[in-house]
């Protein structure tokens, strides 16, 4: 994985499969956004984190 540039930012997903919480890193590069990594996190750890202050819902 290449360094993170300052426009990098951290999201928090679920997967519709395995209903899992998980952390992804998302970086901008070349005019696109790269997702970088992605972990497991538990949802209380998510809490702890912030995550909550921030709903998003699309597809």
């Amino acid at each position: 994985m290449s360094k993170l540039s300052n426009k990098a930012f951290a999201i928090m997903a679920m997967c519709e499969a395995t209903k899992e919480h998980l952390d992804i890193t998302v970086d901008f590069h070349n005019g696109c956004f790269a997702f970088t990594c992605a972990f497991k996190i538990k949802k209380e750890q998510a809490k702890k984190e912030g995550y909550e202050q921030t709903y998003i819902s699309g597809k």
